[in-house]
């Protein structure tokens, strides 16, 4: 399909963190989808399973949740005690991924016709070790597959419209995180500033420097952690072998906001706020100890050390780094690092027509 620059410049940007745990869409409020401002961010999980749909019925009854994409059928469900497992590099460029994406663009209100054929200006994004193949040289064969992953088939299953996607292009996630700090704040720091992106696999280290071209990655002092907010369930299933996902996810959420965490077991609701503490302090010390010595290597004076993430909010505290700033609604930052992206992009085809 061809896409004119007339397309990109009517489209709606929209920003979308594809985290191996959760699924963060920054998009305009769809009531008014002003391009300009980006509206509330949604969040969904990364649940879904791959195989044949039970729902029976007509194709109609089919609910907006299970998906064909290609020759693979995937239902998206947060209610899912076992969901098909993410993690692993396969799943960014995965079926289960693919419509998980589609189903959050839905539930953001940015299916057609809601969207007015106006069609969406996306920006996604890969860890850092994945964008990049070595040192400051990008991996183009990845990126270029998650690029195109997003015009590969996929349709409702009851046959209703589906987001249209006009643009995509792809950034290193933890960028965009600084990217939305800067702009919210009006206020870019110092010469060189640092990122810990806590996702749900993974974990980006970054240390970027301001010139006048704009901004630089470090690579020499920049990495991907394989630890990150799954290694916390980890640590909860060594103590509870059996413990579900779903219910290390309440528990995190719980203990994150009440300092408290129960869980059913064996019909019974269990305290387990120790363990939960536990596991965080044993992650949180890892990731903190891999960003220090990998940002006090570069013997800079670092201005600013943000946390962003899915896990920022509950791993931050622990990391046992000092200075550490938690950027704003941490686990969006990224989406709306995105979202500033795409919106940056229909603004620059915009003044090529006007010229």
């Amino acid at each position: 399909m061809t896409i004119s620059e007339n397309d990109i410049s009517q489209a709606i940007p929209v920003g979308v963190d594809d985290g191996y745990a959760q699924t963060k869409v920054c998009s305009p409020d769809p009531a008014s989808l002003r391009t300009d401002v980006p509206g509330i961010p949604l969040v969904i999980p990364s649940r879904g399973r791959t195989g044949p749909a039970s729902m029976g019925g007509a194709e109609g009854d089919v609910p907006p949740s299970v998906y064909r994409c290609g020759h693979e059928v995937v239902t998206v469900d947060a209610g899912l005690i076992d969901p098909e497992e993410t993690r692993g590099e396969q799943y960014k460029t995965s079926a289960l991924n693919r419509a998980v994406v589609f189903h959050a663009l839905h539930r953001a209100g940015l299916d057609e016709p809601a969207a007015r054929g106006r069609g969406l200006c996306l920006v996604t994004g890969l860890p850092y070790s994945r964008y990049f193949a070595s040192v400051g040289t990008r991996d183009n064969a990845q990126i270029e597959a998650k690029t195109l992953h997003y015009q590969q088939p996929v349709a409702r299953l009851n046959g209703s419209p589906i987001a249209r996607i006009v643009w995509h292009t792809v950034s290193p996630e933890a960028v965009a995180a600084l990217a939305a700090h800067n702009v919210e704040t009006r206020n870019p720091g110092g010469r060189w500033s640092a990122v810990i992106d806590i996702g749900g696999q993974t974990t980006d280290i970054v240390l970027v420097t301001r010139n006048t071209d704009g901004v630089t990655i470090d690579h020499a002092h920049s990495a991907t952690a394989p630890t990150a907010m799954l290694s916390v369930h980890d640590y909860m299933r060594q103590k509870i072998p059996g413990l579900s996902r779903r219910a290390c996810e309440d528990a995190l959420r719980q203990f994150t906001h009440m300092q408290r965490a129960l869980v059913r077991i064996e019909r019974q609701d269990q305290d387990i706020s120790e363990l939960v503490a536990d596991s965080l302090a044993a992650v949180g010390a890892v990731i903190g100890r891999q960003a220090d010595r990998l940002l006090a290597a570069a013997s800079a004076d670092i201005d600013l050390i943000l946390v962003a993430g899915g896990g920022a909010e509950a791993l931050g505290r622990f990391l046992r780094i000092r200075g550490v700033e938690i950027v704003t609604d941490p686990q969006t930052a990224n989406a709306r690092g995105f979202f500033y992206k795409a919106r940056e992009r229909i603004r620059e085809v915009r003044a090529r027509g006007r010229a």
